[in-house]
């Protein structure tokens, strides 16, 4: 589990959403935190378009090298994984109004409103820490990791 006041000091060192869910994540999983962090590089700030919540795709990212199927025709191995990745999004949609980076903050960041929005709120120490400790928390719930 990670703790707000850690998530909130990665975001100053440019660790985004999505590779401090997957980094949380990975290395429990046999994977290397630097390698989980640039495979996540790219899907922070909804992939800095606003598009689907980076702590969302850090939590997928997480679950689909914990159980995504791996092998041509392995459909018993795709059901299991889908019904854990349907578990991670009705539980984080449970806590927030949506899966996009958008719906989460509320505001658009593509849009100087949005921007404002932002940092008048302080929505990254607000809201994106608190996405970030959620959709880690979930993950380690579904796979049952300590």
């Amino acid at each position: 589990m990670l703790e707000k006041d850690e998530v909130q000091m990665m975001f100053t060192q440019g660790i985004n959403c999505a590779m401090q869910v997957f980094g949380a994540i990975a290395p429990r999983l046999g994977l290397e935190r630097e390698t989980a962090y640039r495979i996540a590089a790219a899907y922070g700030g909804g992939m800095g378009q606003g598009g689907p919540c980076g702590a969302v795709c850090g939590a997928l990212m997480a679950l689909g090298l914990a159980c995504g199927n791996d092998q041509p025709g392995d459909m018993n191995a795709r059901k299991a994984f889908f019904a854990k990745q349907t578990e991670f999004k009705q539980e984080f949609l449970q806590r927030f109004p949506g899966l996009s980076c958008i719906e989460v903050l509320g505001c658009d960041l593509r849009q100087a409103e949005g921007k404002r929005k932002m940092l008048e709120e302080n929505l990254l120490e607000t809201v994106c820490t608190t996405a970030v400790c959620a959709a880690v928390e979930i993950v380690e719930e579904i796979l049952e990791l300590d």
